[in-house]
C-alpha cells in the first residue's frame, strides 16, 4: 500500500500545516494556474497550489510558502486540476487489457483506479491476478489492487478455475501493489458470521492493521441486519458509494 503515497500522511501533517501557515517552506509551489473547481463547475483564475512531502499542502494564493528552496512553477495560466480516482473498476470488463484500459481513460482525466480483477480470478485463480498487475505496472496509472474476495462468486452454483481462500488472500497482500481487499459480495455470510468469509476479511486487515474492503449490500430485512452488515466485523468494511458520490455531483 505504500509503494503509492511519497509519504504518509501521518508522517508529515504537522509539514504540511507548517507550510499551509507560512511557518516552512513549500518543496514546490505552482504558480498563476487555473484551476478547474470539480465541485462547483468553477474555473478559478490566479490559484496556486504549494506542495510539500509528495502531498498538496495549500491551494489558493501560495506566495507566504515560497522559500529560498522553493522550486515555483509558473502555469502561465493553464488549466490544472485534480486527476479522478475511480473508486471501483474491473479492467476485464472493459474488454481491455490494461495497458490498453490505461490509454484510453488517463486522456480522460482519471489518474488512478482501485481494481478488483475477479473476473480474471474466477478463471485463472491467483495467476492470472498477478498477471494483471505486472501489466497495470508498465502503465502511467496508479493501479492499486484489492484483492478478490468471492471466487467462486456464487459456491456450489457455478464451474470456477479456481478457488480463493483466506491464506490465498493473505499470500496476495504481501505484494506492494495491493491496498485492500476485494469487493465482498457474500454479504449473507458477513450478516450470519460464516467463519470462511470472516477469515478472509481478517487476513486483510492483519496485513494493513485496518485495510478496507469493499462490499456489496442489497437492501437488508431489518435494521438489526442492516446495521451488522455494515460494521461487522469492524470498522475497515465499507460499502460501496463512489457510483452515488459520482451522481450527485453531476448537473
Amino acid at each position: 500500500m505504500f509503494k503509492f503515497c511519497k509519504t504518509q500522511l501521518w508522517e508529515c501533517s504537522r509539514t504540511l500545516s507548517d507550510v499551509a501557515m507560512g511557518r516552512k517552506p513549500a518543496e514546490t509551489v505552482i504558480r498563476n494556474a487555473r484551476l478547474v473547481n470539480v465541485c462547483t463547475h468553477e474555473i478559478l483564475d490566479n490559484t496556486d497550489v504549494a506542495i510539500s512531502c509528495g502531498r498538496i499542502a495549500l491551494v489558493g494564493d501560495a506566495a507566504h510558502c515560497i522559500g529560498e528552496s522553493t522550486k515555483v512553477i509558473d502555469a502561465e495560466g493553464q488549466l490544472i486540476a485534480p486527476g479522478f480516482l475511480d473508486g471501483h473498476i474491473h479492467i476485464e470488463s472493459s474488454m481491455m487489457t490494461p495497458i490498453e484500459y490505461a490509454k484510453a481513460v488517463i486522456p480522460h482525466g482519471t489518474v488512478g483506479i482501485y481494481y478488483d480483477p475477479h473476473e480474471v480470478c474466477n478463471v485463472l485463480g491467483l495467476k492470472g491476478v498477478d498477471l494483471m498487475a505486472e501489466e497495470a505496472e508498465k502503465t502511467p496509472l496508479k493501479a492499486m489492487l484489492t484483492t478478490p474476495s468471492c471466487v467462486p462468486a456464487v459456491p456450489g452454483f457455478e464451474d470456477s478455475g479456481a478457488e480463493i481462500t483466506a491464506a490465498d488472500i493473505a499470500s496476495e497482500m504481501k505484494h506492494d501493489y495491493t491496498v485492500g481487499l476485494g469487493e465482498m459480495m457474500n454479504f449473507p455470510g458477513i450478516i450470519g458470521a460464516d467463519p470462511q468469509v470472516l477469515e478472509k476479511i481478517v487476513a486483510a486487515q492483519a496485513h494493513f492493521r485496518g485495510a478496507d474492503a469493499q462490499h456489496h449490500r442489497r437492501n437488508v430485512e431489518s435494521r438489526q441486519n442492516h446495521h451488522r452488515s455494515l460494521f461487522h466485523p469492524g470498522d475497515g468494511l465499507r460499502p460501496q458509494c463512489i457510483h452515488c458520490k459520482r451522481r450527485a455531483l453531476l448537473p
